[in-house]
């Protein structure tokens, strides 16, 4: 499918979506392992990292925010 605005819009939001998504269940993930969910000993703070790398890599939730916003703008 060719990307049109309303596709790029509608990916924005799910990303968006999928980021808060991870980073609640992240967090908790850690919070509930304590101390120890931050040390390598455990898996989750790999998993902790590796989701925070994926942020990076795809784009930072302000940068996507200000991006939907621009969409908003030019159909104002």
């Amino acid at each position: 499918e060719a990307p049109t605005p309303s596709r790029q819009r509608r990916m924005l939001f799910a990303s968006l979506a999928a980021d808060a998504a991870g980073r609640v269940v992240g967090h908790h993930a850690i919070q509930l392992h304590g101390g120890m969910g931050v040390s390598d000993e455990i898996i989750i703070s790999h998993y902790g990292r590796r989701m925070a790398a994926i942020r990076v890599q795809v784009a930072t939730a302000d940068a996507r925010q200000a991006k939907l916003l621009q969409f908003q703008e030019s159909n104002a």
